[in-house]
This record gives structure tokens, sequence and C-alpha cells, in this order.
């Protein structure tokens, strides 16, 4: 008979509990973008982030297919929001489109992009 003496199960469940939540919250912030960029075009709430609320109109423009810009890269290691939510990593073609990534050179050789 298996004992958890080091509550490995309760770890593995909380684990498990945390991936499915990351995956709600995936979903609601892909569709939550979409109703509340409408009332920032028409409505005033550019003052929150001075220019970076011009990214913001620029993102409502092209999210209308459904997809809200977000780059995973630039998000994990740590940038502004108005950074990441400026961009998407890689295009619909896979090609990458990410700034920060696209800058970084190759420390094996010294190749770029």
């Amino acid at each position: 008979m298996w004992r958890d003496y080091m509550r490995l199960a309760l770890t593995l469940k909380r684990m498990r509990d945390a991936r499915e939540t990351e995956r709600e919250r995936q979903i609601i912030n892909a569709q939550a973008p979409q109703a509340h960029e409408k009332p920032q075009d028409g409505g005033g709430k550019d003052g929150n982030g001075g220019g970076k609320g011009g990214n913001g109109g620029g993102k409502g423009g092209n999210g209308g297919g459904g997809v809200a810009l977000l780059c995973g890269f630039c998000r994990s290691n740590g940038e502004a929001a108005g950074l990441y939510t400026s961009h998407t990593l890689r295009s619909r073609e896979g090609r990458v489109t990410c700034p920060v990534l696209r800058g970084y050179t190759c420390h094996v050789c010294p190749r770029a992009k």
C-alpha cells in the first residue's frame, strides 16, 4: 500500500488545479479585451496610459478578429504591459514578430532573426 508521507497527491492536485485555472484565465482574457476595448475607443479612458493609450487604440483595430494581441515572450520576461500587449510573438504565417526576440543574436553563431 502506498502512503503519501510527503503529500505528493495534494501537491499534484494543486498543480492540476492551477493549470486549469490558468487556462480559464486565458480564455477569459482572450474574450475580455473585446468587451473593454469598445468603451475605450469611444469613451475617454485614454488618460490611463498617456502615450501607451495610443497602443491600446491600435490594438482595438487589430483585435477585431477576436484575437487579443499578446506576446508571451515579453510577458514571461517581465516587460511592461504596454509592450507585451502591443504585438504578438509570431504572425499567422509563423514568422517571429516580437521586436525584443528579433533583436537577440545567437551566442553560438553570429546569426540573428
